[in-house]
């Protein structure tokens, strides 16, 4: 009877034993899976983040180039005494969502260095509907006949720069952000 008995605690700390190890070797397997998972989805959503971008860039690019034409364009048009001059800037289309994205995200600082973060920054603040409007305002004042050229040629020049640091930055960032 005693064997019997001895048998059966036996078979029950066995059986806890197999539960318990069964039970942790699931745990495990959950936890490994959910890293895994976990895992593959923040590379896939820092890829997608980094695509996203890098075709903001693209299309800021074309914007900027088309403004510093313009730009340009109406300098030349201001040099010859033209008043009838017109320029079309339109900052509100320039693309950030994506970029302050990125930066939210905290992938910036993986690609760039505190300094470079300091240009990025400055970047995104240069170009804003502020600096746009007195541009235009000076154009304005040009066209009415109370602006001065050499005021108005230096607003151009000091934007037409703007945008070609603009230009300079996101060739920059486009060699050091890469999937």
């Amino acid at each position: 009877m005693l064997y019997v008995r001895e048998k059966n605690i036996m078979c029950w700390l066995l059986q806890i034993l197999t539960t318990a190890i069964g039970a942790f070797l699931g745990f495990a397997s959950g936890l490994t899976l959910f890293w895994i998972k976990e895992s593959v989805e923040s590379k896939q959503k820092k890829q997608k983040a980094i695509k996203n971008l890098l075709y903001e860039f693209e299309y800021n690019l074309s914007l900027f180039k088309d403004y510093k034409k313009k730009i340009t364009e109406c300098m030349e048009s201001v040099s010859a005494e033209k008043r009838k001059v017109y320029l079309d800037l339109d900052y509100e289309f320039m693309g950030v969502h994506f970029a302050k994205r990125f930066y939210d995200e905290g992938y910036l600082s993986e690609f760039l260095d505190q300094e470079s973060m300091k240009r990025w920054n400055y970047f995104l603040s240069k170009l804003s509907p502020g600096s746009e409007q007195h541009v235009l305002d000076e154009v304005d004042k040009w066209r009415e006949g109370a602006g001065s050229k050499v005021e108005l040629h230096d607003t151009l020049k000091h934007e037409r720069g703007e945008i070609e640091y603009a230009i300079s930055m996101i060739e920059y960032l486009k060699t050091r952000i890469h999937l």
